[in-house]
């Protein structure tokens, strides 16, 4: 963070902000927008802020807001701050340097960020002078309900600055909006964008989850859309729990050179050239390979690692997750069955494609009822409720013994936010050797066409 006496300019690649920087932002946000004022104006405390100058700043604004329902502009503040200054004895024009310094802010963050970095700081400052004020009661072990009540209202605090849209008042934005609301990201796979009205939602909002036993193709599949996407010219972050990340990385070298997957690794240099033509021709496309180990992580360990990615300059348009059962909830507890915590992983998983405005491609298994079923059900999930309740696409993944024969694999939805069709089978072609996926349709229009050719010629033949 560089600083001087006019202007503070905060980095991506700054990871520590100092306590008097996260004040002064606080200050610019409460200058700046009523809705954070709205937010915190029955929790507001001035001991959150060390430095007495910007104490008695955000005291006077956030008074004044409770009189007179504005923001005071700087003219009524530098009055009210000239009549205040000497209850900390400090210069009138030392205290508004502050104002300047915070409103001359600039960041290369977005809004979302610096909700983050104030929540943190209120809450980390909330639950210290928590702990100070009932300190007696708990080392008297007396009743702390009051403190537990206290600290829940503190982890829930928020500061949204959406306040919803206003039907009538905002109906002109809201037929703008729902343009780009609606914008989709296409899969690449011909029957599941036909069948989800163009592909994923491509603002977040949205997790899909593909389903399947063991060993069907959930992986093929994952690889596959990260060919299609980058062909899309998008930004791709892929979060693996079973497979090396060097080994995901050598099937999605097979898909897009179209070798056998176990060859790539002596036929690198030959192949290589094929990989580097989609960054020629996609130069905004890009792809991280992340691998954790199962059974270790939570949303929160993804989600922490995906704002370092960010930090770093690489903002994901799509995040697949391999796979959701090898994930941990974030409160896990011995208590919890397992119902409740693969609901739980949805449910936070979900939340992070509103934080990240992007969808979230995510499989589970069947249950085992389903391993020796052809025909998929919801009922099939593991844990399918739970998951049923967050999901906007479940997509079953499976195949008789004749089609593994054939190298067929059939799609079905179960369930369909996306405004398409559900309980379709949706046949698609695998190579088993290079893993990648092909439509049906494109035999069947290519014989169409050829049959189409076969007959013009036999016609003009007629004619000569």
């Amino acid at each position: 963070m560089s600083k001087n006496k006019n202007h503070t300019s905060l980095k991506p690649n700054t990871l520590e902000l100092s306590d008097l920087f996260k004040e002064q932002l606080f200050l610019k946000q409460v200058l700046s927008s009523e809705n954070y004022i709205l937010a915190l104006i029955n929790i507001f405390d001035d001991r959150w802020f060390s430095n007495p100058a910007i104490r008695l700043l955000t005291k006077i604004v956030f008074a004044y807001f409770k009189q007179y329902k504005k923001i005071p502009n700087i003219f009524i503040l530098e009055k009210i701050v000239e009549k205040s200054a000497s209850k900390i004895e400090t210069d009138p024009k030392i205290i508004m340097q502050h104002v300047t310094e915070a409103l001359n802010i600039k960041t290369d963050y977005d809004d979302l960020f610096i909700k983050d970095i104030l929540l943190d700081f209120i809450k980390t400052r909330s639950i210290r002078f928590t702990i100070c004020d009932n300190l007696d009661k708990i080392e008297k072990k007396e009743d702390i309900s009051g403190i537990v009540s206290d600290f829940s209202d503190i982890l829930n605090i928020d500061i949204d600055q959406d306040f919803g849209t206003n039907y009538f008042d905002d109906i002109h934005e809201h037929f703008e909006n729902i343009q780009t609301v609606s914008a989709r990201i296409p899969t690449g796979i011909r029957e599941v964008d036909e069948q989800t009205n163009g592909g994923l939602l491509k603002e977040g909002r949205c997790i899909w989850v593909p389903v399947g036993m063991p060993g069907i193709g959930k992986t093929a599949l994952i690889t596959n859309l990260v060919v299609n996407f980058l062909r899309n010219n998008l930004k791709i972050i892929v979060i693996t729990m079973e497979i090396n990340e060097q080994l995901y990385l050598q099937r999605i070298d097979a898909i897009i050179s179209n070798t056998e997957v176990n060859s790539v690794p002596r036929m690198g240099e030959k192949i290589m050239p094929q990989i580097l033509e989609i960054k020629d021709k996609c130069p905004d496309c890009g792809l991280i390979v992340k691998e954790f180990p199962p059974k270790t992580i939570t949303s929160l360990t993804i989600e922490n690692y995906i704002n370092r990615v960010i930090i770093s300059g690489f903002k994901p348009d799509v995040i697949l997750i391999d796979y959701l059962n090898l994930l941990k909830p974030n409160f896990d507890n011995s208590e919890m069955g397992m119902y409740e915590k693969i609901g739980s992983i949805a449910q936070e998983i979900r939340a992070l494609t509103y934080k990240f405005f992007c969808p979230i491609v995510i499989p589970t298994q069947f249950n085992t009822e389903g391993f020796d079923n052809c025909e998929p059900s919801m009922a099939m999930i593991a844990e399918s409720r739970a998951v049923a309740h967050h999901a906007d696409l479940i997509t079953a993944i499976f195949q008789t013994d004749e089609e593994k024969e054939s190298n067929t694999i059939n799609f079905m939805h179960l369930k369909n936010r996306l405004g398409g069709k559900i309980n379709s089978k949706l046949p698609l072609k695998i190579d088993i050797s290079t893993l990648k996926m092909s439509s049906n349709s494109e035999k069947v229009v290519q014989k169409k066409l050829n049959n189409n050719a076969i007959e013009k010629i036999e016609s003009s033949l007629s004619n000569i």
